[in-house]
């Protein structure tokens, strides 16, 4: 059981799988999230290196002063002096091109962000590792390395491949400069090759679980999106036909009659009711009533405008808005929907119609009194006899149209 519990640990972690399904898109939004975030800790870490580096070289010019240059260990004092100077140029010249570069947002990373990381990183930790080599000539210590290796594996949002990559070469490149100072000071160096290798493990471990981390709380936080857009999407639509419900439609309305209201414009609704529906239900079954319903919604969908919207209003009754439209323009809009219904085989219901109440915007109106002239509209077409698109009495442009 134990062996089992390590072997699947070991089976994450040296794996890029989330633990919930992502897809192509989610996966690229999490890599750009990662390169963003690593941009900004770069850059962070750049600006302290620096200000850390440029008190070490008052330090490298006091040991030049004692005549420290002159002693056992001068090759280690003078490799430092070049390094401190070589690095904060590095950091220098790439918080520059960072800034140069700086993505506006997340969306906007690119290539050349990526690039510009993973360069940074190699860079970075080699000549930082490299110092180690001034300091084992002068007292055998490694703790530079160490304090960057470390530093490194917490900052940074690093892939299995990157993560590999960066810290076995930073390994290889030590191992070599402690053979190298070894041979050069003629001194034994076990210790510290046995710690570089313990050490250099626990770090990539640990990139690893920071990694994983990260992982585990973007696919959180996308599933937490999606179950939202899923409750946003059972909220406002309703949940047999799929179109929106009356409060999306409502919230539209009203976004609608703002923007006609500023811009001067015009815009159309139209209130549908299906003729004799309670007949369906009662000679054919409520579950065929449903399937009038969804036949209906799926007419209504392929056959409005993407400037348009339709929504289940309530029952069998269903609202249209149309922004830009003239009570004209609607009633033939209308009177299509009307005759494709018309038209349409409903299975074992015979005949199906509906009939059509329209109405326009006007400045005198709220939303309330438009929805009413509709419905007033719509008590007109029932009451001339159903299966016919009608405008209230007193409407303007006002034209009667007769059913095909």
């Amino acid at each position: 059981m134990l062996l089992q519990s390590i072997k699947r640990y070991l089976s994450q972690l040296f794996s890029n799988k989330a633990t919930t399904p992502l897809s192509a898109d989610d996966w690229s939004s999490f890599h750009k999230e990662l390169t963003y975030h690593n941009q900004h800790r770069f850059r962070l870490l750049a600006g302290f290196v620096i200000g850390i580096f440029l008190l070490l070289l008052g330090v490298d010019a006091r040991y030049y002063l004692l005549g420290l240059w002159g002693s056992v260990p001068a090759h280690g004092y003078r490799v430092l002096l070049y390094l401190h100077c070589f690095i904060s140029l590095f950091m220098m010249l790439n918080v520059g091109l960072a800034l140069l570069i700086r993505p506006k947002n997340q969306r906007a990373i690119n290539w050349r962000h990526r690039w510009h990381t993973r360069f940074f990183l190699f860079i970075g930790l080699w000549t930082l590792s490299a110092i180690s080599y001034a300091d084992l000539l002068i007292s055998g210590s490694i703790a530079a390395w160490l304090g960057a290796l470390f530093a490194f594996a917490a900052i940074f949002f690093l892939k299995l491949g990157e993560s590999i990559a960066l810290f076995g070469s930073s390994l290889a490149l030590v191992v070599a400069l402690i053979q190298l100072a070894a041979y050069y000071t003629g001194r034994s160096f076990h210790i510290q090759l046995i710690n570089v290798v313990n050490f250099g493990l626990i770090a990539f471990i640990m990139s690893r679980i920071i990694y994983r981390y990260q992982l585990k709380d973007f696919s959180n936080r996308n599933l937490i999106r999606a179950q939202s857009a899923r409750l946003e999407q059972l909220a406002l639509h309703d949940h047999l036909t799929g179109l929106p419900n009356r409060r999306y439609m409502l919230k539209s309305l009203n976004t609608e009659m703002e923007r006609a209201r500023r811009y001067q414009q015009n815009f159309a609704i139209a209130l549908m009711d299906i003729d004799h529906f309670k007949q369906v239900n009662d000679v054919y079954g409520h579950s065929q009533g449903d399937q009038v319903l969804m036949k209906m919604a799926d007419i209504i969908s392929r056959n409005i405008r993407t400037s348009d919207m339709a929504a289940r209003w309530g029952g069998e009754e269903f609202l249209f808005l149309a922004p830009h439209a003239s009570l004209s323009e609607m009633r033939q809009f209308m009177e299509k929907i009307r005759q494709l219904i018309a038209n349409q085989d409903f299975g074992r219901v015979p005949t199906v119609t509906a009939s059509f109440g329209i109405a326009q915007y006007q400045s005198q109106l709220n939303l309330e009194s438009l929805i009413q002239e509709a419905d007033k509209a719509l008590y007109k077409a029932k009451q001339s006899g159903r299966n016919q698109v009608q405008a209230a009495d007193g409407s303007p442009t006002e034209r009667d149209s007769q059913p095909t």
